[in-house]
């Protein structure tokens, strides 16, 4: 009877192939005699696109309400085969807004959706979508004591899942109003008209908001009035308690009541 063995060949396939759809490997035996034969083996190659995505931020640390983050995102196709339909897109951080002009990379900006898109048909392996843009950190802010600045792109592709990246930077935010207190005279007779000047400053370098300021006018005033250079003053003659009402108070901003 006759006897057989086997050889295992292992190979890893080159990258990348384009235009490739299958690999075939021939295999051939030959004897002293001169006998030969030979067999053969056909394998599909599936080319598939990898997805990578990567975000830079500038500066990378402590931010302040007022200062611009610059940021570069970029997707690249480190697979085999092409990524087609490639749509990379970056929602604008949470309190902060797009410095106009700034994307580069021809991006598509939705004041809707307050995003940022780029789009490519075809994304051959080893190339990459590139672009940038820059946010100005709102002095007004949302959210219960916000402590960074997040951002996040994404990008997607037929047939593969998506990818993202994230940065984060630091927020340094401090909302302080202050008050001060002045009259005009340091002795008053009988009958002497009194002018009290209160002084409302926010010392913080972000904005804060209903700001409301009251005084209770002692009793033995009378003929109480107020003017204010910024919101409404009331005087409650009842109560006998002056209401300003400011509104927001932007950082290094002052308000005279008068």
């Amino acid at each position: 009877g006759g006897t057989e063995d086997s050889v295992t060949l292992t190979v890893r396939l080159k990258t990348p192939l384009p235009g490739v759809e299958s690999i075939t490997n021939v295999a051939t035996i030959r004897d002293d005699a001169g006998n030969t034969d030979e067999d053969s083996d056909t394998v599909p190659v599936r080319a598939l696109p990898l997805l990578v995505v990567t975000k830079t931020n500038t500066p990378t640390g402590e931010v302040e309400p007022g200062e611009v983050i610059s940021y570069e995102v970029c997707v690249e196709n480190t697979g085999v085969g092409d990524a087609t339909n490639v749509v990379m897109t970056d929602p604008i951080p949470t309190n902060t807004t797009y410095v106009p002009g700034s994307a580069t990379g021809s991006p598509v900006f939705s004041e809707i959706t307050n995003t940022l898109t780029w789009t490519q048909a075809t994304l051959a392996p080893g190339a990459e979508l590139c672009g940038t843009f820059q946010v100005r950190i709102n002095t007004i802010l949302t959210g219960a004591n916000p402590d960074s600045i997040d951002n996040t792109v994404t990008a997607r592709a037929d047939g593969v899942d998506p990818k993202s990246a994230t940065v984060s930077n630091p927020l340094l935010a401090i909302v302080d109003p202050l008050i001060f207190k002045a009259v005009d005279r340091s002795e008053v007779m009988v009958g002497d008209e009194i002018v009290f000047t209160l002084t409302i400053r926010n010392d913080g370098n972000a904005a804060a908001t209903n700001v409301v300021v009251t005084d209770q006018i002692p009793t033995r005033m009378e003929g109480v009035s107020a003017t204010t250079t910024k919101g409404v003053a009331v005087y409650d003659s009842v109560t006998r308690l002056l209401t300003v009402t400011v509104g927001q108070l932007n950082p290094s901003e002052t308000v005279i009541v008068i």
